[in-house]
């Protein structure tokens, strides 16, 4: 298995009833018109930078409906989900690790999963 098969795993696995997940690109792309491209070699015309997630955001981003009780009864919301997936011996880097603490702190459910099931443990507290 590798980390982006485990990334598949959980958003079909975990993407459903009151959770919606899905893959969030951090760092930059480009875009442009293509004008020549192989196997190994894409050439841009008039190119530019497309910045995606900052550096740190989760892997797998989204939320999971909550209904609030009491004073709410009934009223839903959307609460934070934000998970780094790691495969083997990998760690979440120092930023990565702050994100985590921040959604944590914000109220968010967020967490390192290196398997399914320690992606399940994050999005059921």
């Amino acid at each position: 298995m590798s980390e982006a098969q485990l990334i598949a795993d959980v958003l079909i696995t975990l993407s459903n009833g009151p959770a919606r997940l899905y893959r969030l690109n951090a760092g930059v792309a480009w875009a442009g018109s293509i004008i020549e491209r192989t196997a190994r070699r894409l050439v841009l015309l008039d190119y530019h930078p497309v910045r995606l997630a900052p550096e740190g955001f989760s892997d797998i981003d989204g939320w999971l409906t909550r209904t609030i009780t009491p004073d709410m009864v009934g009223t839903q919301i959307a609460q934070w989900v934000s998970i780094e997936t790691k495969f083997g011996r990998n760690k979440a880097t120092p930023v990565q690790r702050s994100f985590i603490d921040m959604v944590k702190t914000a109220g968010g459910l967020s967490g390192v999963a290196y398997s399914v099931d320690d992606a399940r443990k994050i999005i059921t507290p």
